[in-house]
């Protein structure tokens, strides 16, 4: 199964670490991190996995050092450093080829394509669909790769 996309990490909590850590040097490691983030550690290893997935980051023996894409992120170049990478991450390169072939296509059927491809993260349906719902909204929405029709509870993409 491939490496599933955090549902927890949020783009505001990446771009948060992001700063402390080229604040740092660009080098820091994880304890310390997680102190001056005041965050649990727990709850750091989404967004650095967000990092990871996004190369924006790499996470080795306890430090986490940004790459060049990770010391050049800032508002202006986050969506043109950020949306290839996150196209190519799952559950979004499978949402999007999903949006592609079907033209518009609902959340629960995207909730059900993902079943098929071992891609839900969350055995229950409904709290599947909610999960869903919001990670697309927070990131492929966000960066400009789908388009959410609230009234229909469905997707376009971009």
């Amino acid at each position: 199964m491939p490496n599933l996309f955090p549902v927890e990490a949020g783009i505001t909590q990446m771009r948060g670490v992001l700063k402390l850590v080229k604040d740092n040097g660009g080098n820091m490691g994880i304890a310390e991190l997680a102190d001056e983030a005041e965050e649990e550690i727990d709850d750091l290893f989404p967004i650095l996995d967000t990092c990871k997935i996004l190369g924006l980051a790499k996470v080795e023996d306890g430090k986490v050092k940004l790459t060049e894409n990770g010391k050049q992120l800032n508002l202006k170049n986050m969506q043109s450093i950020i949306r290839e990478p996150l196209s190519n991450a799952e559950p979004f390169r499978t949402v999007l080829a999903a949006a592609r072939i079907e033209g518009s296509i609902t959340t629960e059927r995207l909730a059900d394509v993902l079943r098929e491809n071992n891609l839900a993260f969350y055995s229950d349906k409904l709290k599947f669909m909610e999960q869903l719902r919001k990670l697309l909204v927070k990131w492929a929405v966000r960066l400009r790769l789908l388009v959410y029709d609230q009234e229909n509870d469905s997707w376009k993409a971009a």
